[in-house]
């Protein structure tokens, strides 16, 4: 006899199989297979047993519904904490980043700004810096910023990164800056498969 155990077990490897599926299919690259494009990227390892940070703008706050999903799969928490039109200088002048710091090892830190034309490498070092005990930060290119991602990525230091979504598919709202609700799902679904 099967143990109530054991099916609610199976049950919950089927429904995270098919919701891993469903996120990662939404954005695909463009005329070649997404691990390919972003295998030859280094990233941070995973936080197994602890914590995810995703702090930033507007898109931290659009990218953390559909992540947060991800991360319960693996009873990964997730802490989001978005201030809209903030900029990585303002996380420093304001001490938002100091406060991010100080969390329990392994804490993955995933950075989400709109960047201008480029990226505020200075500032975004100095955030590095500042909450580095605690774990590396991923820094997430905004999905329209294919050159900026490209310099960013040649300029990283490991074990910091940075996750281009250049490649992918991500369908953006009327004003060509902010991803659908399909968008971010797939933008998550895709720095998910990364990052697992």
């Amino acid at each position: 006899m099967v143990s109530c155990v054991g099916i609610m077990v199976a049950y919950k490897i089927v429904e995270r199989a098919k919701k891993a599926w469903l996120y990662g299919g939404l954005a695909l690259a463009e005329g070649v297979g997404l691990v390919s494009t972003l295998e030859a990227s280094k990233h941070p390892p995973f936080p197994l047993g602890g914590s995810v940070v995703l702090f930033g703008d507007e898109l931290a706050l659009g990218l953390g519904t559909p992540f947060r999903e991800l991360c319960e799969m693996d009873w990964l928490g997730l802490e989001v904490s978005g201030r809209r039109g903030s900029k990585p200088s303002e996380w420093l002048d304001r001490g938002w980043a100091k406060k991010l710091g100080g969390r329990p090892a392994p804490t993955l830190f995933l950075g989400a700004f709109q960047w201008p034309s480029s990226a505020p490498e200075a500032a975004m070092r100095a955030i590095e810096r500042a909450i580095e005990a605690s774990g590396p930060v991923l820094w997430l290119a905004p999905p329209w910023a294919a050159e900026a991602s490209r310099a960013m990525e040649l300029r990283q230091r490991p074990p910091h990164g940075v996750f281009c979504a250049d490649a992918l598919d991500i369908p953006l709202g009327p004003d060509g800056r902010q991803p659908t609700a399909m968008g971010y799902a797939g933008w998550a679904g895709a720095l998910w498969k990364w990052l697992t």
